[in-house]
């Protein structure tokens, strides 16, 4: 019957169920008598538990109310008379006791119901060893009770316990009862047939979390460095653990930062700790810096074939060893169009499309290979040389090469690239028909073949290679015409140059051919020793750790059965035992896997910015085996902890030592007064004999009426707390809050005892957004979300505003609390690393939905955006110099999905989450990595793609630039090539900064001009004149903008449209909207003229070009896919047409990449399948979450998704709605 039975935990929603079970069960006056008043509030107790029927989850069977004390306030008086009082030898704790409140099961089925109750608890808290329920004397013994709860005083008389009134019978109930301790001894091989049907039952997450093993060789292969244990009841094995002293400490060392725990090695005395500060991104490269491999000069030479994108890799490569890019090809051209002598030379060759003849070509390579700059920075040769003679006069000019790297695409391959490319004949863009086909159906009617992508034209240049590189081969290496030279890499010689095979075939993307070619350079070209010191990001004084002995044992594999999985910890001292001269054990899981009973003892390490470590490391010192027994909570008093609270202070950073000292000094001002006063604001201390392993400073003053008022009213508090049961004084506000590491598990423990010592039932935490909080906060506490304000009418009065309690100048404040109930109920914490790629209003509400799941701690989220954290565009205050005039709005249009700055300050993003300013590259799907600029690497477990749509006039004028001084100088490329300065588009992050760059070079009277026909471009006018600039200044190029503009209506209405001409013209804005930019133009480094084509009145006609005068320009036209990141899409293989296309469950092609925004598109499959822009970007990016937490969240059930799709806020021409929604 009992199979039948599922517990939960209870819930508000209970109580209704519950009230019928106590009618049914004999009437609420029964259980009064037993248990005393009792209420709904038993719900929102320490822990509530619930029995139902498994076919019918609306029957209850059973409810549990427990209480981690007993009633009244005199828990450390009740237990010491219990254990002075009995001679069993039992111990109680606050630490393993439970004291039960109030109890109800269905009579028929009682007792199966009351076990399944009672060996949930055991199981959810493994800590507790006894569970007490205190009867009155004069009542008749309970009959669900008689089989697994015994009176502690039997054969004594009933007594009055403290802070009770009437005799009562205590009774307990043991958890060896029912889920018993297991003994542990070492393996053997008789063990082998208890444990395989256990590790059958578990293979497929033991191979995942510790790879592969045979259990029979584990058990036999025992020796003093390596054991095997196994956990036995009765005389059967229920699990194994096997345990190592084969750790790669220097390894561990180099991924995470482990000063904390001596860097798991024995430190010799004296011997100084460094300082650890590790904060930006470092790449993947074992540990040397990347701007170290700009020294090496290397010498390469880099031969590929047709297709095999041999100029992209050799640009790669110039920027990772900041070589010189040389390309006989280009030096060609470029000396024919200067019209050198050797230039009109080659000419002639090239006109006819014939080869140049080898002393024409070497004369200019050997010239631009004498350059200063391929002298000291090296250089990498591209079309050169071509044969044997070619390579022989290099090594006569005295050009060492240090390797060949030759990109080897099959034939098929490139063949299959090239036949079936086409090009736009008039826009010159190339297409693949099979692989990268236009969306467009009037462009791919127009494509042709290019001659030199036939397939007889691309056979003779693959012929025309394969016969350059034998000669080019047997040059470098004559050994190798004597044997077959199919090896991909072989040195046959120490004459030889390095050869080197790279395979490219049709699916390999670029990132993985480029890191296999970085591999294969690497360990040719760095000279041994190079970046030494530097490994993993560690420092010179860490380095020093190299010669130090382990002080780490590993767990290599650890199995138990599923009944007793609460019992994880009673190996753990035979593991120590093992290993008596070891100090820490150390548990390495991938980042995917969910976390164990095991590895909630252990503490997990922080990694190191930059790691690419797939897992996560798990570490617990073998003092910490005491805390169960001996760590205890007391108030603080200074003279008998002050001065062992100061050395815990001192193994912290200052900043934050003295930050939690002055806290606690804080509090001593209330000392006299006795706890059962409720004193003002407390300290408490966590000891294990006289050492200070934790302390928290608590203050219930700052929780007045008024001050939770103003939570309620400024924080979503009521979506996760019923604040109207909780009174005032029973609220706290956390001042501190800090932990030795090794003692880390223990933090909850020390928060609950100082909940039930100040007699508090919630705790607060406010921080500022750009304050540090302490992991074990983020840990345990629970973040509330800002609550968003409606706006005000004019003379309206905001109730409880946010400056009330805020500090001054305070941008946001973010809150945490922990509620009594919420201690028995510890977060799951989600290793897998989950990277974010664009801070666009989707990633704010993507982030928002996913890192305010209260029950989840997410220990690796990382976005990747250029322009930081998620915010809306700021306003044109800063660019006022203290203009009396005060303009609210910003220079861009206003997005109403991104939320206020106040709102995004107060969701303390920047505390849960890694950002990185940078932008990326590339993504690695088989390696499940980014590229990110200079070659760093970061890895993903999950992807989440929420760019934003770019400026694409921006790709057109800023190509080639760098992307960082585009931004802070205002740069441009005129149609010459020069670089000039007074370009902003309005896509970019730091817009303002850019404006008022712009704007301090501009005179009175000079012109500037906007492009664009979106919102932006009309919004940026406005603020234009807000800021002071002249109207008669301004103009404004719209192209396409009128009657015949998006199906007549441009702001999607033509009264609109008339009623904003009409306000352009009185304002005296000038207005164009048939010029097309196609460049800029200047003089001087300076912006001076804006580049048009206007199209002609007569077919057929060229366009008429015209240049405008321009001071500055600022643009925001036909919004497009940033191209760095269409590159590498297109590069991995994503599905791309015209948007990224993802299924409902928001995942692409690749179940690893999910994405959403402006960027994605439904799958043409659905009904409707419109772009993402035409949603709400707020509700995109909350599904979005949902569906990622579908997939990281140990406790996720499928999510039902919907058979069709919404209406999109879009009418049936496919333009937005005006108003929709």
């Amino acid at each position: 019957m009992s199979g039948r039975i599922g517990v939960r935990r209870g819930e508000s929603e209970d109580h209704r169920s519950i009230t019928s079970l106590i009618s049914k069960s004999g009437g609420s006056s029964k259980y009064r008598k037993r248990y005393g008043a009792f209420g709904v509030n038993l719900l929102e107790g320490y822990l509530s538990v619930v029995a139902y029927d498994l076919e019918n989850e609306n029957e209850l069977l059973g409810f549990c109310a427990l209480s981690d004390s007993p009633k009244g306030t005199f828990t450390e008086t009740w237990l010491s008379d219990v254990n002075e009082s009995t001679e069993s030898g039992i111990v109680y704790r606050t630490g393993n006791t439970l004291w039960m409140e109030f109890l109800v099961v269905d009579q028929p089925q009682a007792n199966p119901v009351l076990e399944k109750l009672m060996m949930t608890v055991f199981n959810t808290m493994p800590e507790v060893e006894f569970i007490m329920v205190c009867l009155p004397a004069k009542e008749p013994p309970v009959d669900e009770l008689a089989d697994l709860y015994r009176d502690i005083f039997a054969g004594q008389d009933p007594r009055t316990m403290p802070g009770g009134k009437n005799p009562e019978r205590v009774m307990c109930c043991e958890r060896e009862l029912l889920i018993p301790t297991l003994a542990v001894r070492e393996a053997c091989v008789e063990d082998h047939d208890d444990l395989v049907p256990i590790f059958d039952q578990q293979s497929e997450v033991l191979s995942d979390t510790y790879g592969d093993f045979f259990l029979a060789e584990l058990i036999e292969a025992q020796d003093e460095l390596n054991h095997a244990i196994v956990g036995l009841s009765g005389h059967s094995a229920v699990g194994l653990m096997s345990v190592s002293t084969d750790v790669e400490v220097g390894l561990l060392q180099s991924c995470f930062q482990l000063d904390q725990y001596d860097f798991l090695v024995k430190i010799p005395e004296g011997w100084v700790k460094p300082e650890t500060t590790v904060e930006a991104i470092t790449p993947a490269n074992n540990g040397t810096n990347e701007a170290e491999f700009r020294e090496l000069s290397p010498h390469l030479i880099v031969m590929g074939g047709p297709a095999s994108n041999k100029k992209a890799h050799c640009e790669k490569l110039c920027e990772r060893y900041g070589a010189v890019y040389v390309s006989s090809g280009e030096l060609l051209r470029r000396a024919a169009e200067e019209g050198t002598e050797v230039g009109l030379g080659a000419k002639i060759y090239l006109d006819a499309q014939q080869l140049v003849p080898d002393n024409l070509v070497v004369d200019l390579v050997v010239e631009r290979l004498s350059a200063p700059d391929c002298q000291e920075q090296g250089w990498i040769l591209d079309g050169f040389p071509r044969n044997g003679e070619q390579a022989d006069a290099l090594s006569l000019s005295g050009f060492d090469v240090d390797a060949v790297v030759v990109l080897d695409i099959p034939d098929a391959d490139a063949t299959f690239r090239l036949v079936n490319q086409r090009v736009d004949p008039e826009t010159g863009i190339l297409y693949n028909l099979e692989t990268n086909p236009p969306s467009d159906p009037a462009v791919a009617g127009r494509l042709v073949q290019r001659s030199e992508d036939s397939e007889e034209a691309v056979a003779a240049k693959i012929g025309l290679h394969l016969a350059n590189l034998e000669s080019v081969k047997e040059y470098f290496d004559p050994a190798v015409g004597e044997g077959d030279g199919d090896e991909e890499e072989e040195v046959n010689s120490e004459e030889a140059v390095p050869w080197l095979n790279i395979a490219v075939d049709r699916e390999a993307p670029m990132a993985e051919v480029f890191m296999d070619m970085k591999e294969g350079l690497d360990q040719y070209i760095i000279p041994p020793n190079f970046g030494e010191g530097a490994a993993g990001g560690m420092d010179e004084g860490e380095n020093q750790l190299a010669g130090m002995p382990p002080n780490a044992f590993a767990i290599t594999l650890f199995c138990l059965d599923g009944f007793f999985q609460s019992r994880a910890m009673d190996f753990l001292p035979q593991a120590f035992e093992r290993f008596p001269d070891l100090d820490y054990c150390v548990l390495t899981v991938p980042a995917t896997t969910p976390e164990t009973s095991l590895v909630r003892h252990f503490t997990a390490a922080v990694p190191r910015p930059g790691t690419t470590f797939s897992h996560a490391l798990y570490v617990m010192h073998r003092d910490s085996l005491l805390a169960p027994v001996h760590l205890k909570v007391s108030r603080f008093l200074r003279p008998q902890h002050g001065a062992s609270l100061d050395r815990l202070l001192d193994s912290m950073s200052k900043e934050s030592g003295d930050s939690i000292d002055s806290a606690v000094r804080a509090t001593e001002t209330d000392d006299e007064t006795p706890l059962e006063e409720n004193p003002n604001c407390v300290s408490f201390v966590a000891t294990i004999g006289n050492q200070v392993v934790g302390v928290v400073s608590l203050d219930r003053k700052v929780t007045s009426t008024e001050r939770l008022a103003w939570c309620k009213a400024n924080m979503a508090l009521d979506e996760y707390l019923d604040t109207d049961k909780h009174r005032t004084r029973n609220q706290a506000m956390l001042l501190a809050l800090a932990m030795n590491p090794v003692f880390m598990p223990q933090a909850r423990f020390l928060l609950k005892e100082t909940m039930r010592l100040f007699d508090k039932s919630v705790i607060y935490y406010e921080a500022a957004p750009d304050t540090y909080v302490p992991r074990v906060i983020l840990q345990h506490l629970v973040p509330v979300k800002p609550r968003k304000r409606e706006s005000l009418a004019p003379g309206q009065k905001e109730i409880y505003p946010f400056s009330d309690h805020a500090a001054p100048g305070a941008t946001g404040v973010t809150l945490h609390f922990l509620s009594k109930r919420l201690l028995s109920e510890p977060k799951i914490v989600v290793n897998t690393r989950i990277v974010v790629v664009g801070a666009s209003a989707t990633a704010a509400a993507f982030l928002e939905q996913l890192l305010f799941t209260p029950y989840i701690q997410f220990s690796s989220v990382t976005l990747v955006s250029p322009g930081g954290l998620p915010k809306p565009p700021p306003d044109l205050k800063d660019l006022l110099d203290g203009s009396e005039t005060k303009a609210a709005t910003p220079l861009t249009s206003i997005d109403e999905d991104m939320p206020t700055q106040l709102y995004l300050d107060s969701l303390g993003l920047g505390h849960r989450i890694r950002c990185l300013e940078t932008r990326l590259v590339d993504i690695d799907r088989e390696s499940k990595a980014l590229e990110l600029p200079d070659n760093a690497v970061l890895p993903y477990d999950v992807l989440v793609l929420t760019d934003t749509l770019m400026d694409s006039t921006a790709n057109m004028l800023t190509e080639g630039l760098d992307e960082g001084e585009v931004q802070q100088e205002g740069l441009a490329r005129t149609v010459n090539g020069d670089v000039v300065r007074g370009y902003a588009s309005l896509s970019t992050p730091q817009l303002n900064k850019v404006v008022k760059t712009c704007m301090g070079e501009l005179g009175e009277t000079d012109p500037v001009v906007v492009y664009g026909s979106t919102l932006d471009a009309l919004a940026v006018v406005t603020g234009l004149l807000d800021m002071g600039v002249n109207s008669s200044c301004i103009t404004l190029v719209r192209p396409g903008w009128g009657p015949n503009y998006a199906n007549g209506a441009s702001l999607g209405d033509a009264k609109v449209d008339d009623m904003l001409d009409a306000a352009l013209a009185e304002a005296g804005v000038d207005c164009y909207s048939d010029l097309t930019l196609v460049g800029v133009d200047g003089e001087e480094g300076v912006l001076t003229t804006a580049v048009f084509t206007k199209e002609a009145d007569s077919p057929g006609a060229e366009p008429e070009t015209v240049s405008m005068a321009c001071r500055m320009l600022l643009s925001s036209h036909a919004p497009d896919i940033r191209p760095t990141l269409f590159t590498a899409l297109n590069s991995s293989g994503l599905v791309y047409d015209g948007r990224l296309v993802v299924g409902l469950d928001m995942q692409t092609s690749d179940p690893a990449i999910f994405a959403g925004g402006d960027l994605t598109k439904f799958s043409r499959r659905q009904r409707r399948a419109m772009y993402h822009n035409y949603y709400n970007a707020a509700s995109v990016g909350k599904h979005l979450a949902t569906c990622v937490l579908e997939a990281v969240d140990p406790l996720a059930t499928a999510i039902a998704m919907p058979p069709s799709l919404p209406a999109p806020m879009v009418g049936d021409d496919g333009r937005e709605r005006v108003g929709a929604g």
